[in-house]
This record gives C-alpha cells, sequence and structure tokens, in this order.
C-alpha cells in the first residue's frame, strides 16, 4: 500500500481557472463534481470528464451528510446536513413535512417524486495537482459507496488517527433485472494509499468553507 509523503499543494485557488469558478457560485478553492448517468465521473458546472482512476485524499471528517430539498432553479436548496464524523445525526424524513405524495412533482417515470433527498458530499484532493473536489450523491449506489467509504474511514480513525486515506475514482456495476436496461454502471472508490493529515491542513479549511450553505446544488 503506497504511502502519499509528497506535500499536496493547492493550485486552483490561485489561478485563472479559479477566479472564474470563484465568479461563477462554485468556491475558489472546491470544484463540485458527479458520477453522471452516461458512467462517467464529471464537473458539476461544465461536465468536463474527471479521468477514471484518479486519485485523491478523501478529508473524512469534513464528509457532510443529510437532507436536501430543491426549490426550483435559481432558488438555493433547503438543507438539513453536517459533519458525520463531528456526530452530526441527519432528521428523519418524516419530521421534514412535505408529506402527501399527491402535492409530489411527477419525475421521468411519471410517477411522484420526493422533494426531499438524502445526499452525502465526500471533499477529496487530487494527488497530482492539489484540486479540491466535492463528490455529491443522492442516488442509492452512490450513497452505498459513500457509505462504504465512511465504515472504512471510522476503522481508520481508531487505527491511524494521522493519516487521511489516498482513493481511486473507479466504476463499477452490475447487470439489472431488467434485460432492456442492461449493464449498470455505478461509482466505486478503492482506498490505494494515505496521507499525512499535516499535509493537507489548508484543504480542510478551505473546503470546510465551501462545503456550507452556498454549496450551488
Amino acid at each position: 500500500m503506497t504511502e502519499i509523503k509528497k506535500e499536496l499543494t493547492l493550485t486552483n485557488g490561485s489561478s485563472p481557472i479559479g477566479a472564474y469558478l470563484a465568479k461563477h457560485g462554485v468556491g475558489a478553492s472546491g470544484t463540485f463534481i458527479k458520477f453522471a448517468k452516461d458512467g462517467v465521473f464529471r464537473k458539476q458546472l461544465d461536465d468536463a470528464k474527471i479521468s477514471e482512476g484518479t486519485e485523491a485524499v478523501l478529508i473524512y471528517d469534513q464528509i457532510r451528510v443529510g437532507q436536501i430539498k430543491f426549490q426550483g432553479k435559481g432558488n438555493p436548496p433547503i438543507r438539513h446536513m453536517g459533519p458525520v464524523f463531528a456526530g452530526f445525526v441527519p432528521p428523519d424524513r418524516d419530521t421534514l413535512g412535505d408529506l402527501d405524495e399527491a402535492e409530489w412533482e411527477k419525475g421521468l417515470s411519471g410517477k411522484p417524486v420526493d422533494p426531499w433527498q438524502f445526499q452525502v458530499l465526500l471533499p477529496l484532493q487530487d494527488t497530482k495537482n492539489g484540486e479540491l473536489l466535492i463528490f455529491g450523491t443522492s442516488s442509492i449506489t452512490g450513497r452505498r459507496a459513500c457509505d462504504n467509504l465512511i465504515a472504512m474511514c471510522g476503522r481508520m480513525q481508531v487505527r491511524e488517527p494521522d493519516d487521511y486515506p489516498v482513493i481511486r475514482l473507479d466504476v463499477s456495476g452490475f447487470k439489472h433485472r431488467n434485460e432492456q436496461i442492461g449493464w449498470v454502471k455505478v461509482p466505486a472508490f478503492t482506498r490505494v494509499g494515505k496521507a499525512p493529515k499535516s499535509d493537507v491542513s489548508m484543504a480542510v479549511t478551505k473546503v470546510s468553507d465551501d462545503m456550507s450553505e452556498e454549496i450551488p446544488w
């Protein structure tokens, strides 16, 4: 297992790209990413592809979990989210209101869609260029992959308290029981090493600022 010893230098916040992202609302340091429907990791802002196999430090004590309700285009979402490693307990869905399914908007399937979605946000720092990435997901498969990471980090916090894990962005999948759907790609994260927490102290502060109520989606 490889140990990342080199210092992870922040570059995004001091570059023209960082200034552009800040002006358009995604923060000067954190770039928000997703696992897209085409089975590729992509940046939220412009759908730019992030290569499978990218390695990043997972700043696990800044992982956010909780409920989010989107308010329509141009309106900020309502969030009940917090850092899971600081003891935040997400509220139960039935305490948030909006329980009448007859009032829910219909999704692409024609069925009502719950306006509240459970979301997980993972703060990452690319080991090659120091760019801060914030992976967000509300899908069942995405949350399952994140839950596996959270469980692994819980063990690491006890056994290796001075380090963060280095993970690789992978793509896995499964064969859907509906043959017309076929193979379904899902995100996967593989631990490939570790990095001293002291090397990413600046990243922790900056990503914590970005993972606030100002998150753009």
